[in-house]
């Protein structure tokens, strides 16, 4: 019945401390529609259709919805139109000034915690971008821009962007992008990358850690590796007929984890509406405790999005279709894959995780169809001395065997 612990812990503690500012409301002067908290809004919509009672699932909304950010720059016309309608965007001046507010808190390095980020634009060095994509990019994302030679170096270009992530995440997000994902159609590819690692403001002591049973189900139950620990402080809670919600506080105050633990089984919570979550969370108090007692553990998992994001409306971007005339002034981009990696650790000492998100963005090609011989039915066989013209030997074959 806790599963659900696992999949919030991460997304609450990416978001808590820049709840003040992404919990404003941001009018979308195009539709008159107030967008509020648009990440989360897109995280618990994705969280929906990731849901698999048998499964776990770790994702990063923030990530994906970063890199897409990054997308959405450089799109026009009915591709902006889906991508804004699939992530809740606001118009881009307005997006571009909440990532900028943001950032400033996403950037710590201390005993106590540490959180970065990166993003990177991965550019075919032969493909002609308009050059205020990149700049505008890294103004307003603080992105790095980096040529690559995706045609004659394919596997090097891969491995070069893998190397990155792998290096920025602690070497948490490994092998990031498969093999035979990036080819020479590939013009850019856009990351994110996210790591955090945070101490919790009141440690466990291990020798409190017992294996204990985990009841996934009325009908099913694991064992566990149990934390548990007495509380001084009074913990903020919230609780109604469906589930309850606690808020345990990192070492950095604007951070924290909250579990979210349903009265029944966890089919009940789904499908999930973020505003129902932010507003159990606004009605949080604090109540005192004597102890609280929670899993310890380990996630990692790794999603290909493209199926997900067209049903949820992104149709024309993964089409020869897609308009990213603000990339290029060519028609010929469009998306091949949206890939996402996540991880997630949860122990006595406090929290650590990573994520990567991948937009691979390729060019059309006119390619002429590659001639393949193939001779799979009976044939004859001749051995011929060229010079002379005689044939050495001839055979009919209908039913090739080889023996050793």
């Amino acid at each position: 019945m806790k599963r659900i612990f696992y999949i919030f812990i991460f997304i609450f503690l990416l978001f808590s401390c820049a709840k003040a500012d992404m919990g404003k409301k941001v009018e979308d002067k195009s539709s008159d529609i107030k967008v509020d908290n648009f990440y989360n809004v897109f995280g618990f919509e994705l969280l929906n259709r990731l849901y698999d009672k048998d499964e776990n699932v770790v994702i990063s909304p923030f990530s994906i919805s970063t890199a897409l950010a990054i997308t959405y720059e450089g799109a026009g016309g009915e591709t902006e139109k889906e991508i804004k309608k699939v992530f809740h965007f606001p118009d881009k001046e307005s997006l571009r000034k909440i990532y900028s507010n943001q950032l400033k808190k996403f950037d710590k390095e201390s005993k106590e915690i540490t959180i970065k980020i990166s993003n990177g634009l991965w550019m075919e060095k032969s493909y002609k971008f308009r050059e205020d994509y990149p700049e505008r990019i890294k103004e307003s994302y603080n992105s790095f821009a980096q040529k690559l030679d995706f045609i004659n170096e394919t596997e090097e270009s891969r491995l070069k962007i893998n190397k990155f992530i792998e290096d920025f995440t602690k070497e948490k997000i490994k092998d990031f992008i498969p093999k035979g994902m990036i080819d020479e159609s590939t013009a850019l590819v856009i990351t994110n990358a996210i790591y955090f690692n945070s101490l919790w403001e009141k440690q466990f002591e291990k020798k409190y850690t017992f294996e204990e049973d985990f009841f996934v189900d009325k009908n099913k139950k694991v064992k566990c590796k149990m934390m548990s620990t007495e509380l001084e402080k009074p913990l903020k809670y919230f609780e109604n007929e469906k589930f309850f919600i606690v808020e345990f506080p990192y070492a950095d105050s604007n951070f924290s984890a909250f579990f979210i633990a349903p009265k029944e089984e966890i089919k009940t919570l789904f499908p999930l509406k973020y505003s129902e979550i932010e507003n159990s969370i606004d009605s949080m108090s604090f109540e005192k405790f004597d102890r609280i007692s929670f899993p310890k553990f380990k996630l990692e998992k790794k999603y290909l999005l493209n199926d997900i994001l067209i049903k949820m409306g992104m149709k024309e971007s993964f089409t020869p279709d897609a308009d990213f005339s603000f990339i290029t002034d060519f028609s010929d981009l469009y998306i091949s894959n949206v890939i996402h990696q996540s991880f997630l650790k949860v122990d006595e000492e406090g929290s650590e995780a990573a994520a990567a998100t991948g937009v691979i963005i390729v060019k059309e090609t006119s390619v002429m169809p590659k001639r393949i011989l193939k001779i799979d039915k009976p044939f004859l066989f001749i051995i011929m001395e060229k010079q002379t013209g005689n044939m050495l030997f001839i055979a009919k074959v209908e039913n090739p065997q080889f023996e050793e």
